[in-house]
């Protein structure tokens, strides 16, 4: 019998189990964790899914507003294209004589009348002598100059005689004009007979003032590089003076002095500008003295054998308010599932409190230490006031039984 208790019977086998946590640890990795789990799962999907729409957002800001800027520039240059196609067609047919200069500069001076962003319009015949219709304040002028002796026109002249279509020449500062020149070359042949070379220009500063007109319209500074290191067309020549001739006919990106376009270009994002081909849009940001600016760019080749870069350069706060609200919508993201856990936490902590309070109570009943068990507060869960409510009655039955 020395294996039963005093009253004759076994004890009770204490329940173990190998592996046990804390009811309050517990309900904090079931509760919390699903919490966490759905927060996280719901918050990454939604930031995911509204940083693709943001993204797509910005690309396609992005691509209206250089979009803009290319459509208002070929509007600008297209009609040179048209008219010299015109006119080459008119000398090719005979419809109009090279050999009378009289008869060409009529046709010339109407043509030139019909594209008022024309500057002057030229035919440059095989033998070196070039009628130009040449734009003024006071109407057209004619004149007749031999280009034997001007080198630039006359490289002109040459090489059209290796072409066979319209084309863009290069950026020109020629010796009858006093500014540098955006130029379109016809090329004309009867036969296989080269006549000479049909020639419009722009003036590169109405392309700048066109560029500056469509900023204030799209709310940035508009640009056009030519080439790696050279501007086109700038704010800038409004008013500046470059010192620009024959043998330079374009200002450098350091000349200009721009310093949002000299960091696009020195970091070697400028020559990374996608193809207009391609549709694409680049969007760069660059740091200049402290703060960042976007510059959206897109190359365009269709004006030459040197690429045009079309750019848009304006403070980086302008493009991305829209990251900026994604980045607060993850941060109260963070900060709901933070306050989800500390709930949970003290959800755990309250319920494990009230069953910890509870199984204190038997303990102190298994020592038979009926003086030293507090009664077992309510809870806001039914179920544990119930068990509260049925132990305290339990206790109170010991202890008349005790007495």
């Amino acid at each position: 019998m020395n294996a039963l208790d005093p009253v004759g019977e076994a004890p009770a086998a204490k329940p173990t189990r190998a592996f046990q946590i804390r009811i309050s640890r517990g309900l904090l990795l079931g509760f919390g964790g699903l919490v966490f789990l759905a927060v996280v799962i719901v918050l990454s999907l939604g930031l995911w899914s509204a940083w693709r729409n943001t993204i797509e957002l910005l690309r396609e800001k992005s691509e209206s507003t250089i979009g803009v800027v290319v459509a208002r520039i070929e509007h600008y240059l297209d009609p040179a294209e048209h008219m010299l196609k015109h006119l080459g067609r008119q000398l090719e047919t005979g419809a109009i004589n090279p050999d009378d200069p009289a008869a060409l500069g009529h046709y010339l001076s109407g043509a030139l009348a019909a594209t008022p962003q024309v500057r002057s319009v030229v035919f440059i015949a095989e033998r070196g002598q070039m009628t130009l219709a040449l734009r003024r304040e006071e109407g057209v002028d004619l004149q007749l100059v031999d280009v034997r002796g001007l080198p630039v026109l006359r490289a002109a002249l040459d090489e059209a005689r290796t072409r066979q279509t319209l084309y863009w020449g290069e950026v020109i500062h020629p010796e009858t004009a006093r500014e540098t020149l955006i130029n379109v070359r016809y090329p004309v042949w009867r036969g296989t007979s080269y006549l000479g070379v049909l020639g419009a220009t722009v003036r590169s500063v109405a392309l700048a003032r066109l560029l500056d007109d469509t900023a204030r319209d799209i709310g940035g500074e508009a640009f056009v590089l030519y080439g790696d290191d050279q501007v086109l067309a700038h704010r800038k020549f409004l008013r500046g003076r470059f010192g620009l001739g024959p043998a330079h006919p374009l200002p450098t990106v350091a000349e200009v002095g721009d310093t949002i376009v000299a960091q696009f270009v020195a970091t070697g994002l400028a020559g990374r500008a996608p193809r207009l081909t391609e549709r694409a849009t680049g969007v760069e940001l660059v740091r200049v003295e402290g703060e960042d600016f976007a510059v959206i760019a897109r190359t365009v080749d269709r004006y030459g054998a040197v690429p045009w870069r079309i750019g848009v350069s304006f403070p980086a706060a302008d493009v991305g308010d829209e990251l900026r609200r994604l980045t607060a919508a993850a941060i109260a993201g963070g900060v709901v599932l933070a306050v989800a856990l500390v709930v949970a936490l003290l959800f755990a902590r309250y319920l494990s409190g009230a069953i910890n309070r509870i199984a204190t109570a038997a303990q102190e009943v298994r020592e038979l230490a009926l003086d030293r068990v507090m009664p077992v507060p309510a809870s806001v869960f039914r179920e544990l006031t119930e068990a509260a409510q049925a132990f305290n009655t339990m206790v109170v039955g010991l202890r008349w039984f005790e007495n």
